[in-house]
């Protein structure tokens, strides 16, 4: 048992004089090998025509890359600069889970939010639209979801759903005093009995 005690001491203590003594052979005046620049064998700068232009490429959030390629997307929503907002997709989805995205390109304001709502009974996408207090929701919707966002944000969603149709209201602003910017809808929801 001693000799293994000794073993596991002394084991580690010649790598690390070994690792000291490879270290202390170098000049100290010498530059690592890796500060100075490399240059390809050709010491020749060359033009790369097939490069796509820098405004080709998209920023994907890193924490949600595996979710966007693992799961198909039914719909998105984006903020646009300008005080824009857009949705493309389905018109129709089936009972159950649906999954979205929302997109901020914009970056002038503080918080974006999309509510997700059904209306009641003989009210439409029109009646939404000319409701235009942003303090109190009308007695006559049923939030279903809300989402809030930052500016550049990419996130996506998933909701159950068992009631329909499903209409759609992007806001900016900060939670207390928000401005509406779109209206969508309606999202028909099949399969409801």
């Amino acid at each position: 048992m001693n000799h293994n005690r000794f073993i596991t001491r002394v084991i580690p203590l010649i790598m690390v004089l070994v690792m000291l003594a490879g270290c202390g052979s170098a000049k100290v005046s010498d530059p690592c090998p890796t500060i100075e620049p490399q240059l390809c064998p050709t010491a020749v700068a060359q033009e790369c025509p097939e490069c796509a232009p820098a405004s080709a490429f998209v920023p994907i959030n890193k924490n949600t890359w595996f979710s966007r390629l693992a799961t198909e997307t039914d719909f998105t929503i984006t903020f646009d600069p300008g005080e824009k907002c857009s949705m493309k997709g389905v018109s129709s989805h089936g009972k159950g889970l649906i999954n979205y995205d929302l997109i901020v390109n914009d970056q002038s304001h503080q918080t974006y939010a999309l509510v997700i709502l059904t209306l009641d009974e003989g009210k439409t996408l029109d009646d939404l639209k000319a409701y235009t207090s942003t303090t109190a929701a009308p007695s006559w919707t049923n939030p279903v979801q809300y989402d809030y966002e930052t500016p550049g944000s990419y996130s996506h969603h998933k909701i159950n759903v068992s009631e329909g149709p499903l209409y759609f209201v992007c806001f900016y602003g900060d939670k207390q005093i928000p401005v509406i910017i779109g209206h969508f809808g309606p999202l028909e929801i099949t399969g409801l009995e």
